[in-house]
């Protein structure tokens, strides 16, 4: 998606972590719009590679075409991408074509810098599809002026991504396809406490939702961070935070602020999608860091094992969700967490969390609890005026869960 403005290159970036877990693992890197871009990697066990794509593949305002970029693999792998310029960053987990669905809502944070855009973007997989998309906010697209309220119907051939960029929130969107597509949604630079910054997201269809949700805070914030969630049909709300429980309709985003040292837990009894905003912050007014977005995964698809990777000059974090009486189990690159590390406790969930400081380097880490039971893992990282944050890669790919 687009990063800032199109024609903003400095230092611009696109970036893809990808993560091998069995030896000989053929990896073929490709750009629709760009056929001499091809780039074939031979990875071995449990390597990370990093690859560049060419600045062409990033979505400039409302279009479509073909700037995808399409990643195989003859053994299982997982993957993450980072669009970087200079001091406008995020990062996301990229999910494979076997968990992509074809019904999604958008969510765009709801603020940012005046002539920014909230934006979204739709990509094909390999059969044509039509997506009709009904819009909580008015967009320009292809020349013609969709209202709010509105329908859009787009057909969109093999491959094919179309952008959605708007001044409104766009949040509460339906995107609806007759086959399976991936979706990305957030903010060209989105301004809370401090600069702006670009966020994104790749996100999960509807029927990979969850129930119940745990939320630990960052530990860089100092006053408070926002969790949103949305739903895709009436649902009752349980929110720790909130004393009572709340009613969403579908489409409807309900606003929680997380406080530091203070997790929550969220529970519904129908599907709900919960996105975590880190809204930066404002340090004496000229220094401080940015925004960045990033997805809660629910507690049924905890895994054992993840890989995390981060930026260089950032200084990198890892958050870590477990079961209480499992947190001795936990390992960082084969290692007990170092002893400065305190677990806390989230409310009477049975589940703690930490944050783990891992320095300045884009260096390869693996979280993992011996136990076997789920964890859940998110890496993220703060500079001056720029910050980044996603879930980590899972180890066990090409299953229903990025």
């Amino acid at each position: 998606m687009e990063n800032y403005y199109y024609a903003y290159k400095a230092k611009a970036k696109l970036e893809l972590l990808i993560n091998s877990y069995e030896v000989s693992t053929k990896v073929t890197v490709k750009l629709k719009n760009e056929p001499s871009f091809q780039k074939v990697l031979l990875l071995g066990k449990d390597e990370t590679a990093l690859v560049n794509v060419a600045q062409k593949s990033e979505l400039r305002g409302s279009e479509r075409g073909y700037k995808t970029v399409l990643i195989t693999s003859d053994k299982d792998i997982s993957v993450s991408t980072f669009n970087t310029k200079f001091l406008t960053a995020d990062a996301a987990v990229i999910y494979p074509t076997s968990s992509l669905g074809s019904e999604y809502y958008i969510f765009t944070p709801d603020l940012g810098v005046l002539g920014l855009r909230k934006e979204f973007a739709i990509t094909n997989t390999e059969q044509p599809n039509t997506v009709t998309i009904k819009l909580t906010g008015a967009v320009l697209f292809q020349g013609h002026r969709y209202g709010k309220g509105s329908t859009v119907k787009v057909s969109l051939k093999p491959y094919e991504s179309a952008q959605f960029q708007s001044s409104d929130n766009l949040t509460g969107s339906r995107v609806v396809g007759t086959g399976p597509l991936a979706v990305l949604s957030g903010h060209t630079c989105s301004m809370t406490s401090f600069k702006c910054n670009h966020v994104y997201e790749q996100l999960p269809s509807v029927d990979q939702w969850g129930t119940d949700y745990l939320v630990a805070p960052t530990s860089v914030q100092n006053k408070c961070d926002y969790v949103y969630v949305l739903a895709s049909q009436p649902t009752e709300l349980h929110v720790s935070c909130d004393r009572r429980p709340r009613q969403l309709q579908a489409g409807e985003a309900a606003k929680y602020r997380v406080y530091p040292n203070r997790p929550i837990t969220i529970a519904a009894k129908k599907g709900i999608l919960v996105l975590y905003y880190f809204p930066g912050v404002s340090k004496d007014g000229h220094k401080g860091y940015d925004p960045f977005l990033m997805t809660i995964r629910p507690t049924s698809q905890f895994a054992s094992s993840y890989i995390t990777r981060g930026l260089k000059d950032f200084t990198n974090f890892i958050s870590i969700v477990a079961k209480s009486s499992e947190t001795g189990k936990v390992l960082l690159d084969n290692h007990q967490l170092p002893g400065r590390n305190r677990w806390q406790a989230i409310g009477d969930s049975g589940y703690s969390w930490t944050d783990v400081s891992v320095g300045v380097r884009d260096e390869r880490h693996v979280v993992q609890v011996t136990s076997g039971s789920g964890i859940a893992v998110y890496k993220y990282g703060v500079a001056e005026m720029n910050a980044y944050g996603c879930q980590g890669n899972e180890q066990t790919a090409g299953g229903p869960r990025p």
